[in-house]
């Protein structure tokens, strides 16, 4: 089966007005096999939708597209490249045309329409943190018995997420979506579009908070995922965020998904107590060069799947046990589902732990940050080493509004609590963190920076053998350039 897009079916999804060229008008049989918004990676036969953004305007593009041999052009009626083509609507080489009041209004409109053709299971993730984590370990435990796509890099917004729908073939069985949002409304459109059958949410935090203001409102916006579920699909929470657990407690019995919960021992048992599913972990160990832990549910509690993970990963728990979840719900062999989580790496800048030469290990965390993401990794870096030979370079957590300064100084205290030799800081709530921690621990060599280049001199000229290094912080300070600076010069080539 190919994916096969029809001139009257994209024009009831969108409302459009369509207008047949002379090349299909006659043709009952035209059909357009996908749909591309970059002439760069369109191919013929394709449908050209024109997005318009801050800087770009795809109706700018539009005669590159029918030279790459597009099927259909989809405009704004009131653009001018939509009077030129459609005066030309009758020559021979124009493509068929289809005018929409908004291009992106049309995309997600085309993609919910294209959902709703598809027999796949949609797996849609969300939180404050651990998204792409989660999302990448659901797809690996699941692709060992399934045929399984999953979206690509942070593709979780309106755009990314109707490219990921657009883009799977109907043989898949199942798609992984993260999807992630930074305004409000936004999370009620795309659960509208996704209308997933799965959806998990790895925890609410504070990331956002700029936009949302406040931590109920971040809850609350990201719930809406669940807006447009089906009856008796399936919604994942974890145990260890009191809010997902606090909102359970006051939806169970007005909602119509089932609610299971993923958990660690501390809250295991209230969970089962309250009568919900809890898949859960036990017998945790880990050292620099693993992490292994039984997994357990309550479905079946006489039964534990052993797993056995490559690096010390103890926040990869919460995403093994989601896997987990979704393989027992789609009726999976358990003991495959399990060995599975064995072949995980993680990729990009998050938690990614790289050995260097003179036994230096590099903690590169450098993707953006937050206090969730922040606590994680330092809870990573406590199994790394020995805290005479710690060092951590970090960057603000921005956009967390009300809530900065209180999250600034709660991680100081657990960088005390963590345990560090010295400290590189960077951005005006960093500076307040090195006040407090000169105050705090003066035993923590702590300097901050107000210059990057400055502060990667300094970090690469303080590593000794045998020293961890993690590097954390929002993207804005551009924190990836030290981790790559510090793996050249300790890479011993």
């Amino acid at each position: 089966m190919k994916i096969r897009f029809l001139p009257n079916q994209i024009m009831q999804w969108t409302g459009g007005k369509l207008f047949r060229s002379n090349n299909s008008t006659n043709n009952t049989e035209v059909f357009y096999p996908g749909i591309s918004t970059d002439t760069r990676e369109i191919k013929s036969g394709e449908i050209f939708l024109a997005l318009q953004g801050e800087n770009y305007d795809g109706h700018e593009f539009a005669e590159a597209a029918i030279e790459r041999g597009a099927g259909m052009l989809i405009l704004e009626e009131d653009s001018s490249q939509a009077g030129e083509w459609l005066l030309k609507i009758d020559k021979p080489g124009t493509p068929d045309l289809l005018l929409v009041e908004d291009t992106l209004r049309a995309y997600m409109d085309i993609a919910a329409g294209y959902r709703q053709t598809l027999e796949t299971t949609i797996i849609g993730i969300t939180g404050s943190v651990g998204k792409t984590t989660t999302r990448r370990m659901v797809h690996q435990i699941l692709s060992s018995q399934l045929n399984v796509n999953q979206s690509d890099a942070n593709l979780n917004n309106q755009i990314g997420l109707s490219y990921t729908i657009l883009g799977t073939h109907p043989s898949a069985q199942v798609l992984v979506a993260e999807i992630g949002i930074d305004r409000i409304g936004e999370m009620a459109e795309l659960s509208e579009l996704a209308r997933p059958d799965i959806a998990i949410v790895t925890g609410v935090g504070y990331s956002h908070a700029l936009h949302f203001g406040s931590k109920e409102v971040i809850l609350r916006e990201k719930m809406d995922l669940l807006k447009d579920m089906k009856e008796s699909s399936l919604v994942l929470l974890n145990g260890k965020d009191k809010s997902l657990r606090e909102w359970a407690l006051a939806h169970r019995r007005v909602k119509k998904q089932a609610i299971w919960f993923t958990s660690d021992l501390i809250h295991k048992d209230d969970l089962l107590e309250k009568d919900f599913p809890v898949f859960w972990y036990e017998d945790l160990k880990i050292s620099g060069e693993k992490t292994e832990f039984k997994a357990r549910c309550s479905f079946s509690p006489e039964e534990s799947w052993q797993i056995k993970l490559p690096s010390a990963v103890p926040h990869l728990t919460e995403a093994v046990l989601c896997g987990l979840a979704c393989a027992y719900m789609q009726g999976l062999d358990m003991e495959i589902a399990a060995a599975a989580t064995s072949g995980f790496k993680n990729t990009g800048s998050r938690q990614k732990i790289v050995r260097l030469q003179n036994d230096i290990c590099l903690l590169d965390d450098s993707y953006n940050s937050s206090p969730e993401a922040m606590s994680s990794g330092l809870v990573t870096l406590s199994h790394l080493g020995p805290v005479k030979s710690r060092l951590g370079v970090f960057g603000d957590m921005r956009e967390l509004g009300q809530y900065s300064g209180e999250m600034h100084l709660k991680i100081a205290d657990e960088m005390i609590s963590t345990g560090f030799r010295e400290i590189f800081l960077i951005g005006d709530d960093m500076r307040l963190v090195a006040d407090y921690l000169q105050d705090n621990d003066p035993t923590i060599n702590t300097l901050w920076f107000d210059n990057r280049d400055e502060m990667e001199r300094e970090v690469v000229r303080a590593i000794k053998p045998g020293d961890v290094i993690m590097v954390k912080a929002s993207n804005f300070f551009g924190l990836n350039h030290i981790s790559e600076a510090i793996a050249e010069k300790f890479s011993g080539k």
